[in-house]
């Protein structure tokens, strides 16, 4: 997408593997009748986050407003539109600089802070001189487990990885992972933990300072179930013990009211502020069309108008409650009081709790009625079939309809890619990918 968590975890395959071997129909009822075990209650230290050499880079003081951990991705975001989103902390554009020097100092006088990403391979070495001036944070490779976006393997990640951590190094920069990313066609991995984890089994010792993550469903409590595996907060499948951003995600919508994307942008902002371990999100996007729909657009860029669902993303300001603190490298701890997100990525926000359900897609996971977990599902164990049977070079079409749509809708394994408009309806994926 113009876009689209450290070491191997033996476990989290070996789920995976044993839900894998049984028939599809039996794996999805499985999964529904686990989905109600998902919901965490605090985090805990994991093993993942003691394999990492390095130390990892913590998040700078914070400061910001109640908006800090909410941003944009634009490839050619303009003034006018800028201002439409005041307010918001910072965006990015799939590239390693701004595109026009008028936006770089409207947005830095506007405090809209700019993050820079090294998309895919093309480039790397040229990545300093390409910097955007007074980056302080930089996003590590966009989709990579896609052939159609980055299009890498976890050893190619790997191999290229020392590169953007001396860069990082050099000029004290926070680095986000590899944005690997739930794919549906042409994959070079289809699970997106399972790519990471043979990246950080490759790249042993690298520095990842916060996990990038994307993710298309219309159902917050699947939302949450895939955030927490990357975060080691499942109770069975734990993963990686560093804080989230969630650089991509959105409510594919395409032939429903728009309703539907104002009720989930609804319900998931407030679980994303109120939770200290995301540290940033940015909706997708702008401006969307095809299978993504229109009603996930949150600017008429015809007019520079907010769309309703834009005046939501700039308006809607969490309830702010009992924190859960994060403690970047450990995997976080229980309860305390967090530190507040900045612009340039410090942590925020409080302990995950129920969103209502209403949206499509499957059975969401939920919190028993002590707001305990069941404990003994992931994310990859629920989608396992989803993943067995792209994994084997099959289409997401072949399956029947309530399982493509499961698959979809529930689990974020989708046929298409999305991609931002231009203002004459061109996508703009590939531009930006050419342009970094």
């Amino acid at each position: 997408m113009e876009r689209y968590l450290v070491a191997p975890l033996v476990l989290a395959a070996a789920c995976c593997l044993a839900a894998a071997s049984r028939p599809m129909e039996q794996q999805r009822g499985d999964a529904v009748l686990s989905a109600a075990q998902l919901e965490p209650t605090s985090p805990t230290a994991t093993a993942a986050a003691s394999q990492s050499a390095h130390t990892v880079l913590p998040p700078p003081a914070a400061t910001g407003g109640p908006l800090r951990k909410r941003g944009v991705g634009s490839t050619h975001l303009t003034v006018p539109e800028l201002e439409a989103l005041k307010g918001l902390a910072w965006w990015y554009s799939w590239g390693p600089r701004v595109w026009n020097d008028s936006v770089a100092a409207a947005a830095a006088a506007a405090g809209v802070h700019f993050v820079p990403m090294q998309w895919g391979q093309g480039g790397v070495e040229e990545l300093a001189a390409a910097l955007q001036p007074g980056s302080r944070v930089l996003l590590g490779f966009n989709e990579p487990n896609h052939r159609e976006q980055a299009g890498m393997t976890p050893e190619e990640a790997a191999a290229l990885w020392p590169q953007l951590e001396a860069l990082a190094d050099r000029l004290d920069l926070r680095l986000g992972s590899p944005a690997a990313a739930p794919c549906g066609r042409d994959c070079i991995v289809a699970d997106p933990f399972v790519w990471l984890d043979q990246f950080f089994a490759a790249c042993h010792g690298c520095r990842v300072d916060f996990m990038a993550a994307h993710y298309y469903a219309c159902n917050p409590g699947w939302l949450r179930a895939y955030l927490q595996q990357g975060l080691g907060l499942d109770t069975s499948c734990r993963k990686y013990g560093r804080p989230v951003w969630l650089t991509e995600f959105a409510c594919p919508n395409p032939h429903e009211p728009p309703v539907n994307s104002l009720r989930y942008m609804a319900q998931v902002l407030p679980m994303l502020d109120r939770d200290g371990f995301i540290e940033k999100y940015a909706w997708f996007a702008l401006q969307t069309d095809g299978w993504l729909g229109t009603s996930n657009s949150l600017i008429n860029t015809s007019t520079n108008e907010l769309t309703d669902l834009g005046k939501l993303y700039v308006s809607l300001i969490a309830d702010q409650g009992e924190e859960q603190q994060f403690k970047p490298g450990t995997g976080g701890g229980g309860g305390g009081s967090a530190p507040e997100s900045s612009a340039d990525g410090s942590s925020g926000g409080s302990a995950p709790e129920s969103s209502a359900d209403g949206s499509s897609g499957g059975s969401a996971p939920e919190t028993s009625a002590d707001g305990s977990s069941g404990g003994g599902a992931s994310w990859s164990q629920l989608c396992a079939p989803c993943i067995a049977h792209l994994q084997g070079g099959r289409q997401l079409a072949e399956l029947p309809a309530e399982e493509r749509r499961y698959c979809g809708e529930s689990c974020g394994f989708w046929a298409e890619a999305p991609g931002l408009l231009s203002r004459s309806g061109q996508g703009l994926l590939q531009g930006a990918a050419a342009e970094a």
